[in-house]
């Protein structure tokens, strides 16, 4: 059953707007996990796989322990983290600094503080287009029902006319 958890993420991650926001948070949780592992002393490929499984999204963490060899083979995070495709540009460059200068786990946790910022102005973003398609939702059903209102009433007014 675990193939059909990542499925199931991966199904939830395709979904227009909620699937990024959802991404970007599990994702954010991913670095914040390895940063903190790699900062108490836990070995990088080992951090990664169970930062990947303390992930909460069983995608995510299943392609980036698929892309623990190539930290095992010399492969820095950075390309690793690229080569995963889930990150943006700026977020593997973060990492990649992180790598040069020395400080990874802090630059990890730069990296979901950036994660967690853009997905919660996603997440503002789509509750504001939420709110505007519920109001010209309810417009319209609105408008609809007093079209027919004053249909039926003109429809009544017409007819009597028309009398004796």
């Amino acid at each position: 059953l675990p193939a059909f958890g990542a499925a199931w993420d991966q199904i939830k991650m395709a979904i227009p707007g909620v699937g990024s926001v959802s991404r970007r948070y599990a994702t954010a949780r991913f670095t914040r996990a390895l940063g903190a592992l790699y900062g108490g002393g836990v070995f990088l490929p080992r951090a990664v796989e169970i930062a990947g499984r303390a992930c909460g999204n069983r995608a995510i963490g299943q392609k980036m322990v698929e892309n623990v060899p190539i930290l095992l083979e010399g492969g820095g995070l950075s390309g690793m983290l690229a080569q995963s495709g889930l990150l943006s540009p700026i977020a593997v460059q973060m990492a990649r600094t992180g790598e040069q200068t020395g400080s990874l786990d802090q630059m990890m946790e730069k990296v979901a503080d950036y994660l967690e910022s853009e997905a919660d102005t996603k997440a503002h973003q789509m509750a504001v287009a939420a709110g505007v398609g519920a109001l010209l939702l309810a417009a319209i059903v609105v408008g609809m029902i007093a079209i027919s209102f004053y249909g039926g009433y003109l429809g009544a007014l017409q007819s009597g006319a028309g009398g004796p």
